[in-house]
């Protein structure tokens, strides 16, 4: 990986202010900081210029350093001791949406916050940098279930989910809009092609922007609660047709309601398939992935 300058060689005012390391097409292109409301761009994090580089992803600096005063950023694949070259014995840095350091090691569940690792007022520094998960594809499969624990807090806070259901539903109601627009017709089926088309662009969306790792783990956590979403969805479209469109609706209440049941079990179960398929195959294929 390419060098970084340490805290200390900063050339701004700041030396404090955050950093992201920058990456396209599987390698690290650049720096970029803000200082007040100013975005800096470096290619090397030593001349910084207000000209916008051209990037894919972003990674925020953490907490840790190196020995050195190198800068960690999010992703990197960190090493305690310098001799150290065994897989087991190497961690993985993640920064969350709060700002906060973890690292998680291959094997275990549990990230470890990095303001536990201070002894004192001491902040822990690490011996070495050995690789990103952003440049090396390797270390996703090795520190897949560190990723999962952090990944699953974006599942419990419902953000890949809802962006999913609603990428498949504006796919299906963009779809039977522009048929009834063509054809003053609507076909179910070409419908369904549609939000599965969505839901493609919604995955690519969550790899590309919100750096998210399509696991099958991940995706059965997400599949369920995008289902769910899109289940009120559905059964909400057909209680509000059933309204405007039904006469007499108080004397077929049972009927309607029955009909918004039977539209919220298809809605799941339809939503859970094709964000279940459609996420996957943009993983299997890493569509979307700045490796590729």
């Amino acid at each position: 990986m390419t060098s970084l300058p340490s805290e200390h060689s900063d050339s701004s005012n700041e030396p404090n202010s955050d950093w992201f390391q920058l990456f396209s097409s599987g390698s690290a292109v650049g720096y970029k900081k803000r200082v007040g409301r100013l975005d800096l761009y470096s290619r090397d994090g030593y001349a910084w210029s207000g000209k916008k580089q051209e990037y894919e992803l972003a990674a925020r600096q953490s907490s840790l350093r190196l020995n050195s005063g190198q800068r960690i950023f999010h992703g990197d694949i960190i090493a305690w001791s310098a001799s150290s070259d065994d897989e087991g014995q190497l961690q993985l840095v993640i920064v969350d949406e709060t700002g906060e350091t973890h690292v998680g090691s291959q094997n275990s569940s549990q990230l470890v916050r990095a303001t536990e690792l201070q002894h004192g007022q001491r902040r822990p520094t690490a011996q070495k940098r050995v690789g990103s998960i952003f440049i090396h594809p390797h270390y996703r499969q090795v520190f897949d279930t560190p990723l999962h624990s952090y990944l699953e807090k974006d599942v419990r806070l419902g953000g890949t989910p809802l962006r999913l259901a609603l990428a498949l539903s504006l796919g299906v109601l963009l779809t039977a809009l522009l048929q009834f627009y063509l054809n003053s017709g609507v076909d179910p089926l070409i419908c369904l092609v549609g939000g599965f088309i969505s839901t493609l662009v919604g995955s690519i969306l969550e790899v590309r922007i919100f750096q998210a790792h399509l696991s099958r783990y991940f995706l059965l956590q997400v599949a369920p609660r995008a289902a769910l979403y899109n289940g009120v969805i559905f059964s909400s479209a057909y209680a509000l047709a059933a309204l405007a469109t039904v006469p007499g609706l108080p004397q077929q209440l049972g009927g309607q309601i029955l009909g918004a049941l039977a539209a919220f079990i298809f809605g799941y179960l339809l939503s859970f398939a094709i964000i279940a398929i459609g996420g996957n195959i943009v993983q299997h294929y890493r569509i979307g992935s700045p490796s590729n």
